[in-house]
């Protein structure tokens, strides 16, 4: 497999089919892949099927067709699966595999992920230490707020069984 774009990264065939696998990035997840059975007496005579687990279902039958191409696929594990018949049409035992892999961009990642997860943790925290003074702030005056109501109402209380205050400050009282 080659790509002859410039920056395009080069394939060695031969160590693709050594390993039998091939990994690809996300931004180049769109090649061609092209296979051929050998058959001296009718090489026309020869179909393909294919299939690329974790995306077809079922086999693809190509007749003669010798290359196939996958455009865009997700980050993710393939499995591209290869037969072919003989010059008399009967399929043979002779199904090739290649493993591939598109690995996903870096902001998909689970390091991507980790990373997200801590700013976010981060974020909150540094909220939570901005506003708990505020909160402190606030639970004091609340507090100093009804420690004052309640000795107003203390003195309101005893100061209202005189019967001499009720008369004069009796437009005082609630």
């Amino acid at each position: 497999m080659q790509d002859d774009r410039i920056g395009a990264p080069k394939y060695n065939v031969n160590q693709i089919m050594k390993n039998g696998e091939l990994k690809l990035p996300h931004n180049r997840s769109t090649f061609t892949l092209s296979y051929v059975a050998l058959s001296y007496t009718s090489p026309d005579a020869i179909q393909y099927a294919y299939r690329l687990e974790g995306s077809d279902k079922d086999w693809i039958y190509m007749k003669q067709n010798k290359d196939v191409t996958f455009a865009n696929l997700s980050p993710g594990d393939y499995v591209f699966r290869v037969k072919s018949t003989n010059s008399s049409g009967v399929w043979q035992d002779n199904e090739t595999t290649l493993r591939i892999t598109v690995t996903p961009p870096f902001w998909a990642t689970g390091w991507a992920l980790l990373i997200y997860f801590t700013i976010l943790c981060l974020l909150i925290v540094l909220w939570y230490n901005y506003k708990k003074p505020n909160w402190k702030k606030n639970t004091a005056s609340t507090v100093k707020y009804s420690k004052v109501r309640r000795k107003k109402n203390f003195i309101m209380q005893k100061y209202s069984s005189l019967p001499l205050s009720r008369m004069k400050y009796g437009h005082l009282l609630p």
